[in-house]
């Protein structure tokens, strides 16, 4: 199962405690860089 955008920023603001601009940029360079190899999440990680 894939996580949507929401999902995934939820759980980043989570993890890191509050939104900055850092934390969304670095959240969408992730979020491209599993998509460009057909990489998936991690089963059982964050």
């Amino acid at each position: 199962m894939e996580m949507r955008t929401n999902e995934m920023l939820e759980l980043g603001l989570k993890s890191h405690g509050y939104c900055c601009p850092g934390m969304s940029l670095g959240l969408r360079l992730a979020w491209n860089a599993m998509e460009k190899p057909g990489i998936s999440r991690a089963k059982g990680g964050c």
